[in-house]
């Protein structure tokens, strides 16, 4: 089991309690300070592993690798790469040389 110790916001204390819940999600009481509020926002998480996402992305790991390593499902972070046309750079034409263009042609007379 995993456990995660909170502090308070305002004061740093460690003497919170659980203080009902509200839309939810739990919120908590400080007994140090009496502060009350909820802990780790849901924005700010999702904020934070978007941002993981994205420089995921531009090492050019697989959209794989990066779901596995974040948690983030594979259909949102192709959604993400898709808004942000983050696709790379175009791959231009190779070039084609006048002599081998010839070559293939009609035979010079």
């Amino acid at each position: 089991m995993v456990y995660t110790q909170h502090y308070c916001a305002k004061c740093a204390s460690e003497q919170i309690r659980r203080n009902g819940q509200s839309g939810g999600r739990a919120k908590y009481q400080c007994k140090a300070c009496g502060h009350q509020g909820y802990f780790q926002p849901a924005a700010v998480e999702k904020a934070r592993q978007y941002a993981q996402v994205d420089q995921l992305l531009l090492e050019r790991n697989s959209l794989r690798s990066i779901a596995r390593a974040t948690g983030v499902a594979r259909n949102t972070i192709a959604r993400r790469v898709k808004k942000s046309g983050a696709t790379g750079p175009a791959l231009a034409p190779a070039p084609t040389k006048k002599g081998a263009t010839q070559a293939l042609g009609s035979p010079r007379t």
